[in-house]
């Protein structure tokens, strides 16, 4: 579906083996949007999703922001489900969630109360120019982008100077 995918044996974990180019990665996720499912382990049974919200997404929320002051502005690059911000929201956070996949934008609005934006990081910033944020979180993300070191820059210019990003592959 434009993108090869490569396969961690011991963990699961799958990665684009090279950077898609954007409209490869827009039509990956216009493909695996439709009929209502994106992949066989993101949108799994309401107990699957439940235990993965409470064990993984809790967890990593609340390290999070056990290094934060105070609730602020939140971004989520990639946001996925929009589990991170449904946690950040309920701590009274600002939250704001960037995601391509129109599947995981219905399922955030609908579970989570959340209005992701369909945007990549860099038509975010040049179109929307933000407010800074206190926190920008991007889990997954810089593996599936053309030019991860532009979109680093991007994130700098829209953190707080004693903002925290959390990064991760």
């Amino acid at each position: 579906r434009g993108l090869k995918w490569v396969s961690c044996d011991k963990c699961t974990h799958h990665f684009a083996a090279q950077y898609p180019t954007p409209s490869a990665l827009a039509r990956f996720y216009e493909d695996y949007s439709g009929g209502g499912k994106l992949s066989p382990n993101r949108l799994e049974d309401e107990k699957t999703l439940k235990c993965r919200m409470e064990n993984i997404d809790k967890p990593k929320f609340d390290s999070i922001e056990a290094h934060t002051q105070k609730p602020g502005r939140w971004l989520d690059i990639n946001a996925g489900l929009g589990n991170m911000l449904f946690y950040a929201k309920q701590k009274d956070w600002d939250v704001c969630g960037l995601e391509q996949s129109p599947l995981y934008i219905d399922y955030a609005k609908e579970k989570h109360n959340l209005n992701l934006i369909k945007k990549d990081m860099i038509s975010f910033v040049e179109e929307d120019t933000p407010e800074p944020f206190d926190v920008i979180t991007a889990f997954g993300y810089l593996d599936l982008i053309e030019d991860p070191i532009a979109t680093l820059k991007l994130m700098k210019k829209i953190i707080n100077d004693d903002g925290l990003l959390i990064v991760s592959t």
